[in-house]
Formats: C-alpha cells, sequence, structure tokens
C-alpha cells in the first residue's frame, strides 16, 4: 500500500528541539562568577578613583591639623635643621597605595580568566583553590595595613587612621569626599578578602552541585 510518510520529513506530532530547550541551563556558579566578577569590577574602579595620591597626602595633612595623626608639616621642620625626619608612616605611604591598585587588578584579570575558562569548559577546582588561597593572603596584608597605626608621632598617636573611627561628616568639601573614598576602599577590601574566603571553602560544594545538575539533565 503507499504511504505518504517518507522517512525524512519528521511527523507533526514528533516533539522538537527549541533553541530554549537546547540551551545549557545557568548554574550556581556560574551565577556565583558572574557576580564576584561584577564586585570585582566595582573594587577596581573606587581603587582607581583613589590612585594615584588623590586623596592620601590630604587626609594625612587633616589629621595631623586635627591631632588625629602625625603632623606632615612637621616634616619640614626636620628637613630645615638637618635631622632625619621619621619613618613615614605605612598607612600614608605611596607603596600602600600602589599595592591596593595592584592587588585590585589583580583580583579583577583572574576572576575575568576564570569566566572565560569557564564559559570553554576548561575550569579546574586545583587552580581556582590556588588563585583563591593567593588572593586571600594579599587581601588579608592589604586590609592590615590599610588598619595599621601612625606612631611617629608620641603626641599624637593614632592607632587606625582617622577615617576609620569617625564619620566622615567630621569634616567639609573635598575632603569629606576623600574620607568616603578612603573608607569605601577599606570595607571594600575586607568585603573581598572575606568573600574570597567563603568561595575557597564553598566552591567545591558548588561544582558538586553542577556536575549533579549536569548528570541529571542529560538523562
Amino acid at each position: 500500500m503507499f504511504s505518504l510518510y517518507h522517512p525524512k520529513c519528521p511527523s507533526r506530532h514528533q516533539p522538537t528541539l527549541t533553541a530554549a530547550s537546547k540551551a545549557r541551563p545557568i548554574s550556581v556558579s556560574t551565577i556565583a562568577i558572574g557576580l564576584e566578577l561584577l564586585f570585582s569590577l566595582v573594587v577596581l574602579l573606587v581603587t582607581c578613583k583613589a590612585y594615584p595620591d588623590k586623596y592620601r597626602t590630604l587626609l594625612w595633612s587633616i589629621g595631623g591639623e586635627r591631632g588625629w595623626n602625625s603632623n606632615l608639616d612637621l616634616r619640614s621642620y626636620f628637613y630645615a635643621n638637618h635631622r632625619e625626619p621619621p619613618e613615614v608612616p605605612l598607612i600614608w605611604t605611596q607603596s600602600l597605595t600602589d599595592s591596593t591598585m595592584a592587588i585590585a587588578v589583580l583580583s579583577f584579570v583572574l576572576c575575568l580568566a576564570r569566566v572565560v575558562l569557564r564559559y570553554y569548559d576548561a575550569a579546574f577546582l586545583a587552580i581556582d583553590v590556588l588563585y583563591d588561597g593567593l588572593l586571600a593572603a594579599l587581601w588579608y596584608y592589604n586590609v592590615a595595613s590599610q588598619s595599621s597605626p601612625d606612631l611617629t608621632d608620641p603626641k599624637h598617636l593614632s592607632m587606625r587612621p582617622w577615617y576609620l573611627d569617625r564619620s566622615c561628616s567630621v569634616v567639609s568639601g573635598h575632603a569629606e569626599g576623600a574620607c568616603i573614598v578612603a573608607k569605601a576602599t577599606f570595607y571594600l577590601a575586607v568585603c573581598s578578602m572575606l568573600q574570597i574566603s567563603r568561595d575557597q571553602c564553598f566552591r567545591h560544594d558548588l561544582e558538586y552541585r553542577d556536575n549533579a545538575e549536569s548528570k541529571v539533565m542529560s538523562v
């Protein structure tokens, strides 16, 4: 008996694969790495705002004028009398600003590389753990440095930068903006350290869940 059915022609009742069904579902770890990339970008932009020395010297000078830390202007007195001035406290050094910028750039680049590797299914848990350990150590050092004391003036000892212990409303104008940026830079560094430490603990669990979901979807 002659049939109009042709094996190469799909039947009306055969299920067809749509673009949505072919698309790979977004995993929890993919969302997490996307949020991490966005956060790293915010940290980088805020750090760039204060680079290279838009606010550091101003904050040091304001603190010295109000007796909250050593006085920057007194260093000229030592030079005028041919005396060696005290060593610049770490919190007010250019090296701290440079290291903060370098860590922020490194964090963003590594996070971006992690996104690319995940897109091409080339991510490895061991490499992620290694990167997380490195970045966690760098951010821990940076947080400790940003909260380091200024003990060069015995009459005006400062255990922490004044803008971390006081509200930015105690100053006004450009100084208030500098205070806000410096405070934000510190707390973003703290958040980066905590985020990376948390990711290092839970990344393996997320990878396990994603692999389990992929196996279920492939069945």
